[in-house]
């Protein structure tokens, strides 16, 4: 299996870090079932895919929600990968220092999709 890859990143804290990045594998090895097992296979052909990624964190005093967005597209060779089109991934958490900054906490909640 190769694989190459082009992307680009665009990093600004204040408004929204991004990245695109567009990918094409050879000779992908899966696995598929055959004669009701599981067994490994060969992909002959090309794979590409692109993927476009966001994330943010927003602060509020000691709390904080950070934000994860990806969008990825199979434009080749989808019967043997198989990727869902949206991704996110959001964290609500709290960061406070206790016991005269002995002790650092952070507690959060994380939503994926």
């Amino acid at each position: 299996e190769s694989r190459q890859s082009l992307g680009i990143e665009l990093w600004a804290p204040e408004w929204l870090n991004a990245s695109a990045e567009f990918s094409t594998i050879n000779d992908k090895t899966f696995f598929a079932m055959a004669d009701s097992s599981v067994r490994p296979f060969q992909y002959d052909g090309q794979v590409s895919f692109f993927k476009i990624q966001g994330h943010r964190e927003f602060r509020v005093g000691k709390f904080a929600l950070n934000n994860t967005l990806l969008y990825q597209n199979v434009l080749e060779g989808n019967q043997v990968l198989k990727l869902p089109d949206l991704v996110t991934r959001n964290s609500l958490y709290y960061s406070d220092y206790f016991f005269i900054r002995a002790l650092f906490l952070q507690s959060l909640f994380t939503l994926n999709y």
